[in-house]
């Protein structure tokens, strides 16, 4: 993984999957330099790398639409968290578009996380690529491009409570090198020390940022947020929480039932695609 076709190496920190199988460096022009996975938004706008979240309620929201820049597009009990919304340093374009709200707010025991385990990507994928759909190209799950720490394009914020909860990597991964969840624990070695975020911080990421929740040291409430911008294209009705405030962007495609099912539909079709209908031979 560490190896070009050409012998050379190359480091693993800000670089991006050519293939499952090489990386690939992006280039010494400005336009061209390599991207940044992550960056912690005190290096963009704030004095301070804090925010401050609202008092617990036993609120849980999954990818909920809401309007960018338009508190009461929220739901009444998750207007205070409109606070730490404002504090993602968005680009200007995404205002007035339809973004995505995650809250978790619980009782974590010991040894257990609150948000998925296992070192994961968020952009969706499936492996299977076909000249008519490259699944694992077009899913989006908020993108992100980002060459400069004060020039964050698209992406997603996330924050919480508590230290050493999570762990980002340096690194950007495509999707046809992870499986159908995004999950790339088999790609541990290939990326490089984790950065653990810490209480209150407030951290972007691109949707092929490499990250994962930990176990908590000791019991605690922890609170957790995400911000994903406007660039997604599937919405799993069963693990996201819908707003009848909002409705979902017309590109959005809503998948009813469980993901492991709309994925094996994806592959099943796409094979069908890939190897074209049968010649009649009579």
């Amino acid at each position: 993984f560490q190896e070009l076709s050409s012998g050379r190496n190359v480091p693993l920190v800000h670089v991006s999957f050519a293939s499952p199988y090489n990386f690939l460096p992006l280039g010494g022009r400005v336009k061209d330099r390599p991207q940044i996975a992550f960056s912690s938004c005190d290096q963009v706008q704030f004095p301070s790398d804090q925010v401050r979240f609202p008092l617990p309620k036993g609120r849980n929201v999954n990818m909920l639409p809401f309007v960018l820049g338009d508190e009461s597009s929220l739901p009444s009990d998750l207007q205070p968290y409109y606070s730490l919304v404002a504090q993602c340093p968005v680009m200007e374009e995404e205002l007035g578009k339809v973004c995505y709200l995650t809250v978790s707010e619980g009782y974590i025991t010991k040894d257990s996380t609150q948000r998925r385990g296992g070192l994961h990507i968020e952009a969706p994928c499936t492996k299977l690529e076909s000249s008519y759909f490259l699944a694992g190209r077009e899913h989006q799950w908020g993108c992100g491009v980002a060459f400069t720490p004060d020039e964050l394009y698209g992406g997603l914020y996330m924050a919480s409570n508590l230290s050493d909860t999570c762990s980002v990597y340096n690194a950007l991964v495509d999707q046809t090198a992870v499986d159908s969840h995004g999950g790339m624990d088999h790609l541990r070695g290939y990326i490089g020390p984790p950065t653990l975020l810490q209480a209150n911080e407030l951290v972007w990421l691109t949707d092929r940022t490499p990250h994962e929740a930990l176990p908590q040291e000791q019991p605690g409430h922890r609170q957790f947020f995400r911000l994903v911008t406007s660039k997604i294209s599937l919405w799993f009705e069963e693990h996201s929480t819908p707003n009848p405030k909002v409705p979902l962007p017309d590109y959005v495609q809503r998948i009813q039932g469980r993901a492991e099912s709309f994925w094996i539909k994806t592959r099943i079709v796409l094979s069908i695609q890939k190897k074209g209908p049968k010649l009649n031979e009579s």
